[in-house]
């Protein structure tokens, strides 16, 4: 990660390792599922947060199996291991839809989503409710030309309307909004193993001197399934 106009940090090395359960039950008027993930944070080679996640969702699909429209529920506890009134649960609640290119292939499509969150952390100057709309295109290339196997390329962009609870002492209710843009490409080796390339630049703009910053994430990823 590299930072520009943010005084405290200028670049780092990020790491994220984890891991989810998902769960989906068929009905004849919806889907409804379950997520269970755990996520480990490391800056450098220093642990720096951990973060669980809880998800219940509910899925339709169309019957030209053109159009998925899902709810999804979300309950994740976050621990700093360096700053624990930072630390708290996020409340989500996310609308999302998808239009397919192909019908029943999620690998091919375009999605809206629009979010409204609550952060409750142990202090209320770093306690937010958020609103966050986004939109999103994937491909899937199933025999590219110099790839040889399944490539999936996608692009997205959201922005985070975020309004804290509480002020630091001596300053305003701080007011973010928080704008993203993402681009990656992965390559399937095998029916259950992937290893891609991402990029991620988010510009935060805050009305407190000092908290805004801009940001560029690249690395790779590596995808396991089952």
């Amino acid at each position: 990660m590299r930072y520009d106009d943010y005084p405290s940090i200028h670049d780092a090395d990020y790491l994220r390792a984890g891991a989810a359960v998902v769960g989906q039950y068929h009905l004849d008027l919806f889907d409804p599922g379950m997520v269970l993930g755990y996520n480990k944070l490391y800056i450098g080679d220093a642990a720096v947060a951990s973060v669980a996640r809880v998800s219940v969702t509910a899925t339709r699909i169309d019957s030209d199996r053109r159009n998925v429209e899902s709810l999804i529920i979300d309950c994740q506890p976050v621990h700093y291991d360096h700053d624990q009134p930072d630390s708290g649960a996020l409340y989500d609640v996310l609308l999302r839809h998808w239009w397919l290119f192909e019908p029943g292939s999620g690998r091919k499509r375009v999605e809206v989503s629009l979010g409204a969150g609550d952060y409750a952390a142990n202090v209320g100057s770093s306690s937010y409710r958020s609103v966050t709309p986004g939109l999103a295109v994937k491909d899937r290339f199933d025999n590219p030309w110099l790839v040889g196997g399944p490539l999936d390329v996608a692009a997205g962009s959201q922005i985070e309307f975020r309004h804290y609870e509480d002020a630091y002492p001596g300053l305003d209710t701080e007011h973010q909004t928080i704008w993203s843009a993402d681009a990656s490409i992965d390559r399937w080796l095998s029916s259950s193993l992937s290893v891609g390339l991402y990029g991620i630049y988010t510009f935060r703009d805050s009305n407190i001197d000092g908290r805004s910053y801009r940001r560029f994430q690249e690395g790779v990823r590596l995808l396991a399934t089952w």
